[in-house]
């Protein structure tokens, strides 16, 4: 059968990019919110709304991925964790204020935000997973687990 070699070498990511999703629909909640308050209500331009809301969506997402999706595949937060996540988080927020500041010029900025989240999505799996909660060394089994 197909299915039991592929859920025992994939399962722990499949499990992985369905809790990074819910994190994702809590951020995205965040950061549109806080983009269409500080760009509709306060008039606030779109590059700096948008790093502002972009960041607040990043610190709920440390904060959730650090102790939910990513948990069972490390140990405790380091130094080298938290710079990590900041480096990805500096080079998302350039794509996706990158990506709002040119669909705005033929879109709402709101359809261009929500364009953006799904850009930086997969970007931010991909590197969160491989790079910022990487698996530990010193947790059992957390390579085999995390399909490394």
């Amino acid at each position: 059968m197909i299915v039991r070699p592929f859920l025992q070498r994939f399962g722990e990511t499949i499990r992985q990019a369905h809790f990074f999703a819910a994190v994702g629909v809590l951020n995205t909640i965040v950061d549109v919110g806080i983009f269409a308050f500080l760009t509709k209500t306060l008039s606030i331009w779109l590059v700096p709304a948008n790093i502002v809301s972009f960041l607040s969506g990043a610190a709920t997402s440390y904060l959730l991925n650090r102790n939910l999706t990513f948990a069972r595949t490390r140990s405790q937060t380091s130094g080298s964790e938290l710079w990590r996540f900041a480096l990805v988080t500096l080079l998302v927020v350039v794509v996706s204020t990158v990506t709002v500041a040119l669909l705005s010029k033929a879109v709402d900025p709101l359809i261009a935000k929500c364009i953006s989240v799904g850009v930086t999505f997969a970007i931010g799996f991909v590197l969160q997973k491989t790079f910022v909660f990487r698996p530990s060394d010193d947790v059992p089994g957390a390579r085999e687990e995390n399909g490394a």
